[in-house]
């Protein structure tokens, strides 16, 4: 698909929510912020501050003259570390005010579990001006889910205030909350401070400049109180955090828009990792999401590994279980591992998690290519009983076939870190008990078995990587036999006891290309059905073909377009050779950030068709930002490079039949890290042809281009 020849906005800024309106979000570790493109938080517009999973501050709105002022630009700095908003003011013959007389600039960041925000008003008239500045806030104390749905499930949502010198304590009455209170704090100017409003009223000179400083802190009952950190040491000691974080690898080219899509990708993920500097974990998204499930930072971390592995690092070590508890429990969403996590980011701590058959297989999969992508031996040895009693308990719970099965209606909770109906992709009902197997699970099994192999030659282990790879053949074998449906040319979604194979035509062959367990017989029939008009909408593949029993390009799962697992397919594609593919996938993509509010890919939008220079349909539920999605255009790109990275023995970059997008003639990667050494690339499109120079290189890495 050619890229859109005109720009177009999503909506205005005042389309309700549903609709696609501008958001923007601010995130400091678990504390976050929806608000509007003005800066304003509504609670039926699903806004507000949140700390962890609790909505603290509900609305919170900027008046001039009792009126919204005019909003002039509204965006986020490329890191997201702070929020700007332009606005001017309406006119007001009653107030002697023409429209555009002020100048009004607003700015909030997150420190430490507090919002910052400064008005800067500028009276650009020969006279003076005398304003009324209004703030107006309340407070719920609900959980994120029971905030944002019309549904309440944990009691009342009533506050009380306490009026101080310059701040307003607001109570939480929530039964479950007490104790709990947020303190706003204001300074710049003196102004009358009540339970729900605060107002400031203030004579401006002509040429006058006059800041306003608000401070929002929450506090729970057993949390000292202390005075508010003063706005500009707050923001000088924010941008120092931001300065110590880890060099990344920066990337580059000759297209703006794309290079947009990467550093706002690379500063979304910074934004969602919540921890401490030594064991970072990506949460999910914002703002269903804001929370560490275990599947979507793997994938995350296997998206990122070959420019940042970092990220699985800190995945790996948030994860890695001081206690290992084997289970049998007939649910699909707890599977055989219980974990305690030694490093835990956030609200989990001390708490045993259950390790579904997927995640438990990731991690291995995960562990192993961070040994081959970093060389850390030491570090794979010290997760080394933990991989092999992971292995060990998946093979305990494999049926006599050699399949993982979960029994049990799909329960109403994420599986695989989706909604209760992901699994429904075939004929078959949400209630019905009967045992499955998932593709993505039989996929991900061998991934784990296959690559945990391939570490056990490198650590030494030649009888274990003998018997893992055995195993992992003979599922690969199995896989062919019992998945593949020859009517159809596609793999199944599930396999029945009773029914054998569900003949869905969904995305989950993404995950059997990915992890290489499909055949080359059955990738190349995927390869042709997921290029089709039933699958491909023109924006990217379908979670669900057109014309399936369930197939609804509205929903969240039956016919949307995860840009994670488009991703995932694209070098799936890639894997067996099917780079053209990979690059349709990867140019739709683009063509979709195009249109997106700051250039952020969400976690899903729409299936309908592609039509023209329309944009595409975003969907309301969506996370934005989200983890999965932040990643996916790195994997695109290392897809259509066929790049891969190996810091075993000597540091190796190589590039396998690379290609780059009709979008890109240039393409710079800088600072790509092996170990001790480092390289910058340079990778040029020469009509179908594709060079790769190395402008600078430390230590000795070795750069090799197959074509």
């Amino acid at each position: 698909m050619n890229a859109p020849t005109r720009r177009l906005t999503p909506c205005s800024v005042d389309a309700p929510f549903g609709a696609a309106s501008p958001q923007r979000v601010l995130k400091d570790n678990d504390t976050f912020t929806i608000s509007d493109a003005y800066g304003d938080m509504e609670a039926g517009l699903r806004q507000g501050v949140f700390q962890g999973r609790l909505r603290v501050l509900a609305d919170w709105r900027l008046r001039l003259n009792g009126e919204r002022p005019l909003l002039l630009n509204s965006s986020v700095k490329p890191d997201n570390s702070l929020l700007l908003v332009d606005m001017t003011n309406r006119e007001q013959p009653e107030s002697g005010l023409g429209q555009g007389a002020l100048h009004l600039f607003r700015t909030r960041f997150l420190w430490r579990r507090a919002s910052y925000e400064r008005l800067r008003i500028t009276n650009y008239t020969d006279g003076p001006l005398a304003l009324e500045i209004a703030f107006s806030y309340a407070v719920d104390f609900r959980d994120i889910f029971a905030a944002t749905t019309d549904t309440d499930r944990i009691g009342d949502a009533s506050f009380r205030a306490e009026i101080e010198d310059g701040s307003v304590r607001l109570h939480a009455s929530h039964p479950l909350r007490v104790g709990s209170f947020a303190r706003v704090s204001f300074s710049g100017m003196a102004g009358d401070l009540g339970p729900a409003t605060a107002v400031f009223r203030v004579v401006l000179e002509p040429h006058e400049v006059r800041p306003l400083f608000v401070v929002t802190e929450f506090f729970s009952a057993a949390e000292p109180v202390c005075d508010p950190v003063d706005y500009e040491i707050a923001y000088q000691q924010q941008t120092a955090d931001l300065l110590d974080r880890e060099e990344k690898p920066y990337i580059a080219s000759n297209n703006v828009d794309f290079d947009a899509l990467m550093s706002r990708s690379a500063a979304d993920l910074v934004t969602l990792s919540t921890g401490t500097s030594s064991a970072s974990y990506p949460y999910s998204g914002i703002p269903w999401h804001d929370t560490a499930l275990g599947p979507d930072a793997i994938l995350t971390a296997l998206q990122m590994l070959a420019f940042d592995p970092a990220i699985a690092r800190g995945v790996l070590a948030c994860l890695v279980p001081s206690e290992v508890v084997a289970r049998r429990d007939a649910s699909c969403g707890d599977g055989p591992l219980a974990t305690r996590s030694s490093v835990d980011p956030g609200r989990t701590r001390g708490r045993h998690q259950p390790w579904s058959s997927e995640m438990t297989a990731l991690f291995v999969w995960l562990a192993s290519l961070y040994l081959e992508r970093t060389g850390e031996t030491a570090f794979l040895e010290r997760l080394w009983p933990t991989l092999t009693d992971a292995c060990s308990e998946l093979d305990r719970r494999a049926g006599e076939d050699g399949f993982v099965w979960c029994e049990g209606p799909v329960p109403a909770g994420p599986v695989f870190g989706v909604s209760p109906d992901a699994m429904a992709l075939a004929e078959w009902g949400l209630g019905d008990a009967s045992p499955r197997a998932s593709c993505e699970t039989q996929a991900y099994v061998y991934a784990a078995k296959s690559s945990l192999a391939s570490a056990a030659l490198i650590l030494g282990r030649d009888e274990q990587a003998r018997a893992l790879r055995a195993g992992a053949d003979a599922l690969k074998r199995r896989f062919a036999d019992a998945f593949w449906q020859p009517d159809r040319r596609f793999y199944a979604a599930t396999l029945d006891h009773r029914r054998g194979g569900a003949a869905a035509s969904g995305l989950h062959v993404a995950a059997a290309l990915f992890a290489g367990v499909a055949q080359e017989a059955g990738a190349d029939s995927v390869a042709c059905a997921v290029t089709a008009d039933s699958f491909f909408s023109g924006w990217g593949v379908r979670s669900l073909a057109a014309g399936s029993l369930r197939y609804n390009p509205l929903s969240y799962h039956h016919g949307s377009v995860w840009p994670r697992d488009n991703a995932l397919l694209a070098a799936g594609l890639a894997r067996y050779g099917y780079r053209d593919a990979a690059l349709r996938i990867t140019e739709a993509l683009f063509d979709v950030s195009r249109f997106t509010d700051l250039h952020r890919l969400p976690e899903l939008f729409c299936g309908l068709p592609r039509h023209g220079d329309e944009p595409p349909t975003f969907h309301p539920l969506a996370c934005s930002p989200s983890a999965g999605a932040s990643a996916a255009p790195f994997l695109l790109l290392q897809a259509c490079l066929g790049l891969s990275v190996c810091a075993l023995g000597r540091p190796c970059v190589r590039f396998l039949y690379p290609r780059l997008p009709r979008f890109l003639t240039e393409l710079r990667i800088e600072g790509l890290r092996l170990g001790d050494g480092r390289v910058d690339l340079v990778v040029r499109r020469h009509r179908d042809d594709v060079t790769v120079t190395v402008p600078f290189r430390r230590g000795e890495v070795e750069v090799v281009v197959v074509r």
